[in-house]
């Protein structure tokens, strides 16, 4: 008998099943290329727009990015996971984990 757990096995198999399917997506279907899947109407901000304004219409119009111009120039691009990890990066500050970890 194996060492390992019935629900490790279901994990490798599930892995193995997701990787040939891509394999068969990648090698047997026509993707297209780039510009089929881009999005053409996206949202562009100065880096000077203040972070809640951006983030509202990120929310209010179901928006993952926005591409954050400088001068007329590509600076960056602003994702919903950057927005994310400075939330938690605030969350941490205000709410510090306690020193004991046994309360938890």
């Amino acid at each position: 008998m194996s060492s390992q757990s019935p629900r490790r096995w279901v994990t490798i198999v599930g892995a193995a099943v997701s990787a040939l399917f891509l394999w068969v997506a990648v090698r047997h279907l026509d993707l297209g290329s780039v510009r089929d899947a881009c999005v053409r109407d996206v949202y562009v901000v100065d880096v000077d727009t203040p972070l809640d304004e951006v983030l509202e219409h990120l929310a209010e119009s179901h928006v993952g990015s926005a591409l954050v111009v400088k001068n007329a120039k590509l600076a960056g691009i602003l994702t919903s996971g950057d927005v994310c990890r400075v939330l938690a990066d605030l969350l941490q500050q205000r709410f510090p984990p306690p020193e004991d970890d046994s309360a938890a």
